[in-house]
């Protein structure tokens, strides 16, 4: 009777070891998949492009992902379902997908996931179908990560950016501009609360507030009143911009471009000896970045 129940426990034994070792090489040659936004506009795309091959080539170094690529989800190429199918031939077994959004919105919390084939309704994809865009029928399990406001990468980058800028804190105002999302405003009215909270408690500068825009006419509605609001406050005024490829400069710029003639003359006059410098970066400028995306896949794995 004792041989038995040793042989019994021998064999339970052995079978826990391997089932262990088992779900350990399971998936061994996970792929990691960074999906952008993507814009018609190739200058705001490229920049992505180069900070995913950073990420590779960060990644060869270390070498627990087998393959690296990067997407976008709509107006322009490569997009999610061939970033699957790539990793997949290049013997992926599994994807950690992570979107280089800001914060979360109806795109990370519906578009993405329908268009990687891991979430679905007949709403999302009519839509899908309408934009004429591809939804991927993965072979291997996909994981999708937080986005980019997850941690504290928001709040080092803005603080590092207005550090950058600041004279006189005292004398000085912070306004940050991102992207809105009627579904998640709370989402993103906690996350700009947040960021100007920590970006003032470790600079001195004691008057903040922000805006929701992209460029053109919403930035003149609702990012040019904040500005000139603090203008009227204060000496200076820093506009942080919390984007991914695009900086506040840029947003500025091009909303200026694409008004007429007499409307960018009037939107001039309205800051002229208003003292407001803007940010020049975006979070693909930002070196701990690269670090962070890896850090988020990685944690991915376990």
């Amino acid at each position: 009777m004792k041989k038995v129940s040793l042989y019994t426990f021998s064999m339970l034994f052995i079978s826990l070891v391997v089932n262990i070792a088992s779900s350990q090489i399971a998936h061994a040659d996970p792929g990691l998949l960074l999906i952008a936004h993507g814009s018609p506009m190739p200058q705001w795309n490229q920049p992505v492009i180069e900070l995913g091959e950073k990420v590779a080539a960060q990644v060869e170094k270390n070498g627990k992902f087998k393959a690296v690529r990067t997407v976008f989800l709509e107006f322009t190429q490569p997009d999610i379902v061939w970033g699957v199918t790539e990793l997949e031939n290049a013997g992926c077994d599994r994807i950690i997908a992570v979107p280089l959004f800001i914060t979360p919105s109806s795109h990370t919390h519906f578009d993405v996931p329908a268009v990687l084939g891991i979430y679905t309704s007949d709403e999302i994809k009519a839509v899908i179908a309408n934009e004429g865009g591809r939804i991927a029928q993965p072979k291997v399990p996909i994981t999708l990560t937080h986005t980019l406001d997850g941690n504290d990468l928001l709040q080092q980058f803005a603080l590092d950016e207005v550090r950058s800028l600041s004279e006189n804190p005292e004398q000085e105002a912070l306004i940050i501009i991102m992207h809105g999302c009627d579904d998640h405003y709370n989402l993103v009215i906690r996350k700009a609360l947040r960021v100007a909270s920590f970006c003032c408690g470790n600079t001195g500068i004691d008057y903040a507030d922000w805006g929701f825009a992209a460029f053109g006419q919403s930035y003149f509605e609702k990012c040019i009143p904040v500005i000139v609001d603090a203008a009227n406050e204060k000496e200076k005024v820093i506009v942080l911009g919390l984007y991914v490829s695009s900086s506040a400069a840029d947003i500025h710029n091009r909303a200026m471009n694409m008004a007429n003639d007499k409307f960018t003359k009037m939107m001039k006059e309205t800051l002229k000896d208003k003292n407001v410098v803007f940010s020049t970066n975006g979070l693909v400028n930002y070196a701990p970045t690269v670090q962070w995306i890896i850090d988020t896949a990685e944690n991915a794995l376990d």
